[in-house]
C-alpha cells in the first residue's frame, strides 16, 4: 500500500495547484490573477526542491513519491506554460518544444520499464533545465510585478530563458533518446 507523507502531500500539491491557477485565470481580473499565478506558481516550484530535500533528511522516500514527483513536475509546467499562452504571455514554439519533450521522454522512459531495461536516469542537465524552466515561468507569470518593482522590463528576460530552456530541453531529449537506443541496442 501506499503511504502519504509530508513530501507526498507537497508533491500532489505540485499536482493540483493548476487548478488554482486556472480558476485564477477564469474568476479574477487579470493584474490580479497574475500576481496570484506567480505566487502559486512559485510555491508549487519550490516544493519541487523542498519534497525531495525533506524526504531524503527524513528518511521519508517512499513509492509512492517517486513515483508522482517526476508527473507533478510535468503537470505543473506544462498546464501552466499553456495558461501563459493563452493569455498571451508565453511564445508558441518553446510552450510546444517543453511539453512534446516532457510527453515523449515520460512515454519512452515508460516502454523501457516495461520492457524490463533501465529507466532514463535523470542527468544533471535535465534537473537545470527543469531549474531554468520554473524560472523561466516564474518571470513570465510575473514580469508585471517585477516592473513594478524595479523599472526593469523582465518580460524580454523571461523570453530569452524561455528560448534557452527549450533548446536546452530539445537537447537533452535527444540524449535521452541516444540513451534509450544504446539501452535497446545492447540488450
Amino acid at each position: 500500500m501506499f503511504k502519504i507523507n509530508f513530501p507526498t502531500y507537497l508533491t500532489l500539491f505540485r499536482i493540483f495547484s493548476p487548478f488554482l491557477l486556472l480558476f485564477f485565470v477564469l474568476f479574477f481580473e487579470e493584474k490580479i490573477s497574475n500576481v496570484l499565478i506567480l505566487i502559486v506558481f512559485a510555491l508549487a516550484s519550490f516544493t519541487d526542491y523542498l519534497d525531495g530535500i525533506i524526504a531524503r533528511k527524513y528518511n521519508l522516500v517512499s513509492k509512492l513519491g517517486t513515483i508522482l514527483d517526476p508527473i507533478a513536475d510535468k503537470i505543473l509546467s506544462s498546464i501552466t506554460l499553456i495558461i501563459l499562452l493563452s493569455i498571451g504571455t508565453a511564445p508558441i514554439i518553446p510552450v510546444v518544444i517543453i511539453i512534446f519533450r516532457e510527453f515523449f521522454i515520460s512515454g519512452l522512459r515508460e516502454s523501457l520499464s516495461s520492457y524490463q531495461l533501465n529507466s532514463l536516469k535523470v542527468t544533471m542537465l535535465s534537473k537545470i533545465k527543469t531549474f531554468l524552466q520554473f524560472i523561466s515561468i516564474i518571470i513570465l507569470c510575473g514580469y508585471e510585478v517585477f516592473f513594478n518593482f524595479t523599472g526593469v522590463s523582465f518580460y524580454i528576460v523571461g523570453l530569452v530563458l524561455i528560448w534557452i530552456t527549450s533548446m536546452l530541453t530539445l537537447y537533452t531529449g535527444i540524449v535521452y533518446c541516444y540513451m534509450a537506443y544504446k539501452e535497446i541496442k545492447d540488450r
